[in-house]
């Protein structure tokens, strides 16, 4: 199968597992082995421009094996030949009902669980990726709900009430696709790596959106065609101004909302529903 980032730049995905590699020896000595600590919870902190850290990511000699698939090729998730690509985003983050009752999640282990309905093979079944998905925990998530947003990283989780809600940006998901962001999303991830590394991450996001990339890149579609995938894909959230310190989404982040259609629309209505500002959508 043709590889879909066959044609970046020299400056994108294979040079990422080198740099990442080479910033994360020189901070191990500075950050000390980190304790072993998967049963301690998440907890959302307040609207702190700051946000309280989270628990120290696990580490274990057999994360050793993780590093090394960061080091090699990301072989992409293969995509059902019948799909297309707006079914496989409404596959994996359907539109919830609205308004929003309850908080509601994407993460990426939802991603992952949920891209076997349209895959050939099912990423869940993995060792590897099930590794991966263990050190994370239940980081690495976005949700909205009738009290605010929540956004979880890797180190730090930042919850904002709507009413400091000042802004939300959007950005169009087919330019995302046609722009290469596999290449974006891995510089994107290096660099947020570097507080806590987690190993594996950059492998298990290379194999998700690669899949995507070589489904687009399969398809022999009409300009007719291709306004239509324009609009049917819609806009992802990239960015929330806040009273206090701005929140990008960036890296797996970023990738997470790329996937959630359904989130996006929740966040689009809620935020009319408030009086929210909203940029982004005429892209």
């Amino acid at each position: 199968m043709r590889r879909w980032w066959a044609r970046r730049q020299p400056s994108s995905l294979p040079l990422v597992p080198g740099r990442l590699r080479k910033v994360t020896s020189q901070l191990e000595g500075g950050l000390g082995r980190l304790q072993r600590r998967r049963d301690v919870p998440v907890v959302d902190v307040d609207d702190d421009p700051e946000a309280a850290p989270l628990p120290s990511l696990a580490t274990d000699p057999a994360d050793e094996a993780l590093r090394r698939l960061d080091d090699g090729e990301a072989p992409p998730v293969d995509m059902r030949d019948d799909i297309q690509l707006v079914e496989l985003f409404a596959a994996i983050d359907p539109v919830p009902m609205l308004p929003l009752t309850a908080p509601y999640e994407i993460g990426l282990g939802v991603v992952v669980r949920r891209l076997a309905r349209v895959s050939d093979q099912d990423l869940a079944l993995d060792a590897n990726v099930r590794r991966v998905l263990r050190l994370l925990g239940d980081r690495l998530s976005v949700s909205a709900g009738p009290d605010g947003i929540s956004v979880r990283g890797l180190v730090r989780t930042r919850h904002t009430p709507w009413s400091k809600v000042q802004r939300l940006t959007f950005t169009s998901r087919y330019d995302q696709v046609k722009g290469q962001l596999v290449a974006q999303v891995a510089d994107d991830v290096a660099a947020r790596l570097l507080p806590v590394p987690v190993p594996g991450l950059t492998w298990l996001i290379g194999r998700i959106v690669g899949g995507v990339g070589n489904l687009y890149e399969r398809r022999n579609l009409t300009p007719e065609e291709l306004e239509t995938l324009r609009a049917g894909l819609g806009h992802s959230l990239v960015a929330i101004q806040r009273r206090g310190m701005d929140i990008e989404l960036a890296g797996a982040l970023r990738l997470l909302m790329f996937f959630s259609i359904g989130l996006s629309t929740a966040l689009k209505s809620e935020a009319a529903a408030r009086g929210i500002a909203v940029e982004g959508l005429n892209s």
